[in-house]
């Protein structure tokens, strides 16, 4: 363990070619979870559409957002900021979304619209007023630990509150539910999507 790290973990914002890098690590740490093996079945092909799907995301909110980064590429938060909180068809489409049906296959792209559709409906219900959004936070199993989670919620939440701002976030696992509640975020609502996936929409 890097104890420079624990001692001061350090994050950035992420430049235009470390989305794909951060994408690719990134596609490790939710290899497994349900969400990941609903929208994902197929094992063999996990990996390759996982990489596609956070690079993508991450260049989303390198333009509508924040997105930080450790110096390794080891973790990584992304947000959407106040005015943007809602990803739309337009700026997906813009961004590269357009792809999806290659390299999701049509099942996935449907499975996809599922909890988007879901998720969005609980998201605009529980938070209609302005607030920053935690679209996702991802450390590498190596670099658990090492405080480079809390270090990568600060600088988004640090501004939330100088601007008197709620953090939204949505989880699908009961240990992350635990990690957020620790930090201050409880749950607005609990709620499951397609009869598979519990979700939980949390706020801060």
């Amino acid at each position: 363990m890097n104890r420079e790290i624990v001692n001061n973990p350090s994050t950035h914002l992420v430049s235009g070619e470390e989305a794909k890098r951060l994408g690719t690590t990134i596609s490790e740490v939710f290899f497994d979870v349900p969400m990941t093996v609903y929208l994902m079945p197929d094992t063999s092909k996990r990996r390759n559409q996982l990489e596609w799907f956070f690079s993508t995301i991450y260049r989303y909110c390198q333009r509508w957002g924040e997105v930080y980064a450790d110096a390794d590429l080891t973790a990584g938060s992304a947000w959407l900021l106040p005015g943007h909180n809602s990803m739309s068809t337009l700026n997906l489409l813009r961004i590269g979304f357009w792809q999806m049906p290659i390299k999701l296959g049509w099942s996935g792209s449907t499975r996809l619209m599922k909890p988007s559709d879901a998720t969005e409906k609980v998201h605009k219900r529980v938070m209609p007023s302005p607030h920053r959004y935690l679209l996702t936070l991802g450390v590498t199993a190596d670099s658990q630990g090492t405080g480079l989670g809390t270090a990568l919620l600060n600088p988004e939440t640090k501004r939330a509150g100088q601007s008197n701002l709620p953090v939204y976030r949505e989880t699908m696992t009961e240990k992350n539910v635990d990690y957020y509640s620790k930090r201050g975020y409880v749950v607005a609502e609990e709620f499951v999507v397609d009869s598979q996936v519990r979700t939980w929409a949390m706020i801060k």
